[in-house]
């Protein structure tokens, strides 16, 4: 336990115990890499300044020069955070992560039917005799997928059973040798099966269950509490996430829990796992899957791994580069950033990019889109606010979360409804189609009518969030953005990548992708270069609870210690 020799240090005290940090990311991201610094016994070391400094100009790609006072004061004002980070983080005690394994946990369903004679197929074939040969150690297995929560006393049993099962995976996972995609595909359909039946051998007569989408997910909460029981844990790394809602189960039951996406770009992972043409494109395939969402697909989608979703409920975005000494520098430094973070909250400022994203993550929920929220802020070359913005409609008319089905069935007027949809073949559209005690989406319902593909998307009652936010920058910066930059939740779609490159927008920074030419065709176009990046840092609910202290920090110095 940790000792407490002064009032700050009991104050604190209670942020300094229980922590979960899960992770997302694409196959071949880093989570594993992650995992391994943090279960690490050894408390890893602060990375050099300079190696963090190199890192962070080489993804720079500006094509403008800014006054070399600006620079400097730049450069100065990331040291003293990097040197206060690292006195925090010096103060800290370590403990060692636990992991949790969501394969493993995926797996031991696997084991349990295997043990109770239910697997009919030849998955398990080859591990079945070693399954048999430790069947008194795994017998506590079945407590994870129980109906009834297993007994606290029990829980130094399910801890052995786990970390058997575990050792038991990697035997598994190494008799499938080159075929890592056909491995990772077998996997994913145990989950996906869970997720929608409740095990991975339901049977011919089994019928999919909301209620299942949970399992998984309690599953590991379980074993969680089970290492708290019989070894106080208190620190543990869940890898990895894939599916949005298991998300959300643990973002509603831990208070102390930080998700981290781990990004890469493509070409490096692709090199990285070291895959077969065949299995690289099978792969590829069911990650940037996309579906139709609808209620006869329902279980398909929900119940789906959806990677893209995942990384934009995370709390801190992390960016893996391509490391050939293999000690992580840039990966550590953000780990040791996070856990500092959250165990003395507020230790060190947001940088421009984290506090900027946050404004633009306050906008979005402004939206009266009842399909996708978007906001957008534009931050001259001064770093300060020159507008912000979020997709809605023309000023004057309302957004379609505000008007339903029924008001244009009964009694449409203007300026509620357009001409367009006051018209009897649209009415009578909505009529069929819609809810009419709900709000309705005019361009889902303008593709249905008129039989246009999703590429007449722009066909919105909405101004984008990233043209609300030009136009109002606009107003006091003359005729153009000159270095400045555009932070947005979804990276921007032609119609207002061509605005921000006409307005001189120097830098995009965005969270989640958008399906669309724009960087290709648009920003990648002309006599000078748009850098465009995917925002790494702090953002969302988890803004405020790690950048804002307990207690001003002057109270603390003078008083508390």
């Amino acid at each position: 336990m940790e000792r407490i020799d002064s009032y700050s240090e009991a104050l604190y005290h209670v942020k300094r115990g229980f922590l979960i940090v899960g992770l997302t990311g694409f196959t071949g991201s880093g989570c594993s890499t992650v995992r391994s610094i943090l279960e690490s016994e050894k408390k890893p070391k602060t990375p050099g300044y300079n190696v963090i400094s190199t890192f962070q100009s080489s993804q720079s790609q500006r094509n403008h020069t800014h006054k070399e006072i600006r620079k400097n004061a730049k450069s100065d004002r990331d040291r003293r955070i990097y040197e206060k980070l690292a006195r925090t983080w010096q103060g800290l005690l370590w403990e060692p992560f636990v992991p949790v394994k969501v394969s493993t946990v995926i797996f031991t369903s696997a084991i349990a039917c295997a043990l109770n004679g239910k697997v009919k197929g030849n998955d398990l074939k080859g591990i079945q005799p070693t399954i048999r040969a430790k069947e008194s150690k795994l017998k506590a297995i079945s407590g994870l997928w129980a109906a009834d929560k297993p007994d606290d006393d029990m829980s130094w049993e399910l801890v052995d059973a786990y970390e058997t099962a575990d050792a038991l995976y990697d035997q598994f996972k190494g008799g499938f040798h080159c075929r890592l995609g056909e491995f990772t595909k077998l996997m994913q359909d145990f989950g996906d099966q869970i997720r929608s039946y409740g095990t991975v051998e339901p049977g011919s007569a089994a019928r999919a269950d909301p209620a299942n989408l949970f399992v998984l997910p309690e599953a590991l909460r379980r074993i969680i509490k089970a290492y708290r029981n019989a070894k106080q844990a208190s620190h543990f790394v869940v890898d990895a996430f894939r599916n949005p809602f298991e998300i959300e189960f643990f973002k509603w039951r831990y208070s102390e829990f930080y998700l981290l996406a781990v990004l890469r770009n493509k070409k490096d992972r692709w090199e990285d796992l070291d895959l077969l043409k065949d299995e690289k494109e099978r792969l590829e395939a069911r990650e940037s899957k996309t579906r139709n969402r609808t209620k006869e697909n329902i279980t398909e989608w929900i119940i789906s791994q959806d990677i893209e979703e995942c990384l934009t409920k995370a709390d801190i975005y992390v960016e893996n580069p391509r490391d050939e000494t293999g000690e992580y520098p840039y990966l550590k430094f953000n780990l040791l950033k996070l856990i500092s973070l959250a165990k003395s909250p507020g230790c060190i400022p947001p940088t421009k990019d984290e506090r900027s994203m946050q404004i633009a993550m306050t906008a979005r929920q402004m939206s009266g889109c009842i399909s996708r929220r978007v906001g957008a802020v534009v931050v001259n070359q001064e770093g300060y606010l020159a507008g912000f913005g979020w997709n809605d409609p023309p000023r004057g008319q309302p957004p379609c979360s505000l008007r339903t089905a029924k008001e244009l069935l009964e009694n449409p007027s203007q300026p509620i409804f357009s001409k367009f949809e006051m018209r009897k073949e649209f009415r009578e559209l909505v009529r069929r189609t819609c809810d009419v005690n709900q709000p309705f989406c005019f361009r889902h319902e303008f593709i249905t009518l008129t039989n246009k593909t999703d590429g007449e998307r722009e066909h919105t009652r909405a101004l984008h969030a990233e043209e609300n936010a030009l136009f109002q920058a606009l107003k006091g910066a003359g005729d153009n953005l000159e270095g400045a930059t555009l932070y947005t939740t979804d990276q921007p779609c032609t119609l207002c990548a061509k605005k921000a490159y006409h307005l001189g927008i120097d830098r995009i920074v965005y969270i989640q992708d958008y399906p669309d030419i724009a960087v290709a065709q648009t920003l990648e176009a002309g006599t000078r270069r748009v850098e465009v990046q995917r925002f790494q840092g702090v953002t969302g609910s988890a803004y405020f609870k790690l950048f804002s202290s307990l207690m001003p920090e002057k109270d603390i110095i003078q008083l508390y210690d």
